[in-house]
């Protein structure tokens, strides 16, 4: 399966009138400093049931997390106080789940959009937190490929879970 959990990146073929926009600077807002943390996948939601595992059964469902190894469940964004941001997926190697970072870069927030400099680069999403700021969620349209190798189209919903300890 071919989930990448990431967001929507846009790059340009440099040239000579083209310059990469520069990194996310100065101090957090109010608001942005709710994001400061280490955020894990714990939910994926596709809108088109589909059945991603080879195990014998007819048994395709919308809930793609369910059905994805615990090593990729291990996703998860890093955003730290000083702009960073780091994006981290995990693969098995040898029956060993070993993390990668995919990607870097510096982020921003205003209302409820998280925009994200990586490389020469520039991407994002609409974030939607819930309540207690506990978890967020954004809908990327991707193509997904069930276990048959057949391409499917539709919204997949990631959610990821606070796992920073705050003090309140």
């Amino acid at each position: 399966m071919a989930l990448a959990g990431v967001l929507l990146l846009a790059g340009c073929t440099p040239n000579d009138d083209f310059e990469c926009p520069g990194a996310y600077t100065g101090a957090l807002s109010a608001d942005e400093e709710i994001l400061v943390g280490d955020w894990k996948l714990s939910g994926l939601e596709g809108s088109i049931a589909i059945d991603l595992t080879d195990d014998e059964m007819d048994n395709a469902t919308t809930d793609l997390y369910g059905q994805i190894s615990e090593c990729i469940r291990e996703a998860r964004y890093v955003f730290s106080e000083n702009r960073e941001l780091a994006y981290f997926g995990s693969r098995e190697v040898e029956d060993v789940c070993e993390e990668e970072l995919l990607f870097g870069g510096t982020w921003r927030l205003e209302g409820n959009i998280v925009s994200i400099v990586s490389g020469c680069t520039v991407g994002g999403f609409e974030l939607d937190l819930d309540e207690e700021a506990r978890s967020f969620s954004y809908t990327v349209y991707e193509q997904v490929v069930n276990f048959k190798g057949d391409v499917v189209a539709m919204q997949v919903t990631y959610t990821y879970t606070d796992q920073t300890e705050r003090s309140n």
